[in-house]
C-alpha cells in the first residue's frame, strides 16, 4: 500500500562561517630527510587514523 505525503516540512540552521584558518607554513626543509621519508610518515599517520576509524565502527 503505498503511502501520500501531502506536506513536507524542511527545517534548516544557518550558521555563521568558520573564521579563516592561517595557512600552515611550510616547514623548513631539512636535508637529512629524504623525500620516501616523508611518504613513510604521512602513510603511517593515515594508517593509524584509518584503524581508530574502523575501531570506532567496531564498537557500534
Amino acid at each position: 500500500m503505498p503511502i501520500e505525503i501531502r506536506e513536507l516540512i524542511i527545517r534548516a540552521e544557518l550558521k555563521e562561517p568558520p573564521k579563516p584558518v592561517q595557512p600552515i607554513q611550510p616547514a623548513p626543509t631539512d636535508p637529512q630527510i629524504s623525500m620516501a621519508e616523508i611518504k613513510d610518515a604521512v602513510i603511517e599517520a593515515c594508517v593509524e587514523q584509518v584503524l581508530a576509524i574502523l575501531e570506532k565502527q567496531k564498537e557500534r
